[in-house]
């Protein structure tokens, strides 16, 4: 067995590259689950509303924005729990490597390369689990940016159709290809990989694209101040497009153990890419929650939220006015000032 098994400075490398790629990502864990209770406190706190300060004209838009804040809120939640389940695959692998098979080197070289055909399965959907997600929230604030115009979410959603496909096709062929590996069946499964990475980039660019459209179309009036709002979705889609970009670059050729550069880069990428998933949607919701609001209040004469838009009639300048839309929420995107405020 020994004399297949590759040197043992390339077996070095690997089970180097695998634990401190492991431990990498259990300090950013750290760094998530901090920024994920402490968005989870200021959401709630923006959000808390004293009802007996409400108008009871805006009665149906506080239970309305209710039923966001819990989308949103068990959003982030999902993914915080996707991401913990994802460290804890990972120590189980090395538990199983260093504890359970830990005699020689060689051991724990091949059972860190090769795993449990479930293993492989279910470590596969929770890392897609998390790029889903992250894509439904954006194509849901796209949503109600866009007045709950499903034409507008026509082009993320088929690709967020798209994506869940792929990902459904992926786990089927590890499960179908266990038994019988072979180099046609790694090449598909690879090629598979890379095309979901690339539907999710363009599912994320698409959705960033057309929030900020919306917000800079039904803000000419008021630029200056929704400017930090269009800032923060691009920033956030920005850093989240440049982790997937980090694995596409993952699956465009094949891997070589001799590659111990490549095969580092595999696995200090994969641990940050997955984290950074999660993580961008809940900084922005943080973000979110501690933006000024003296650059994006309207006036006081509108008593809507920092980016409740009502279309009336042009006469009213104080308001934004809009050509067919009564209503667009964006409110998905802010917390209103009034709940702030009353906090």
């Amino acid at each position: 067995m020994s004399t297949s098994l590759p040197s043992a400075a390339i077996q070095q490398s690997f089970i180097g590259a695998s634990l401190n790629s492991t431990v990498m990502g259990t300090f950013l864990m750290g760094i998530y689950t901090m920024f994920y209770f402490g968005t989870v406190y200021l959401y709630r706190k923006s959000s808390s509303i004293n009802v007996f300060k409400i108008p009871t004209k805006r009665a149906m838009l506080v239970n309305r924005s209710r039923s966001r804040q819990r989308m949103v809120l068990a959003t982030i939640t999902a993914l915080y729990l996707d991401a913990v389940f994802q460290i804890g695959l990972q120590w189980h692998a090395l538990t199983r490597a260093f504890v359970a098979n830990g005699t020689t080197q060689g051991d724990i070289f091949v059972a860190l390369l090769v795993n449990p055909v479930w293993f492989a399965a279910v470590n596969t959907l929770s890392q897609v689990l998390i790029l889903i997600l992250a894509d439904v929230l954006l194509i849901w604030r796209c949503y109600f940016v866009w007045n709950r115009s499903v034409r507008a979410i026509l082009l993320p959603g088929l690709l967020l159709v798209a994506e869940i496909g792929l990902a459904i096709a992926i786990v089927v062929l590890i499960l179908v290809d266990s038994s019988n590996v072979t180099d046609e069946g790694v090449r598909v499964q690879t090629l598979v990989q890379l095309t979901l990475f690339c539907v999710s980039l363009a599912t994320s660019i698409a959705a960033t694209l057309l929030i900020g459209v919306r917000i800079h179309s039904v803000s000419k009036r008021s630029r200056r101040r929704f400017r930090h709002v269009i800032e923060i979705v691009v920033q956030s889609s920005a850093i989240y497009s440049l982790a997937l970009i980090f694995q596409v670059a993952c699956n465009v050729r094949p891997v070589s153990l001799a590659d111990t550069v490549y095969v580092a880069y595999i696995s200090y990428s994969s641990a940050l890419t997955f984290v950074i998933a999660g993580l961008v949607p809940t900084v922005m919701v943080a973000r979110v929650c501690v933006a000024p609001d003296d650059n994006s209040q309207l006036s006081t004469n509108q008593h809507v939220s920092r980016l409740q838009f009502q279309g009336q009639s042009a006469s009213h300048n104080s308001e934004v006015g809009m050509s067919s839309a009564g209503e667009t929420d964006v409110a998905i995107i802010l917390p209103p000032p009034e709940e702030k405020n009353t906090a």
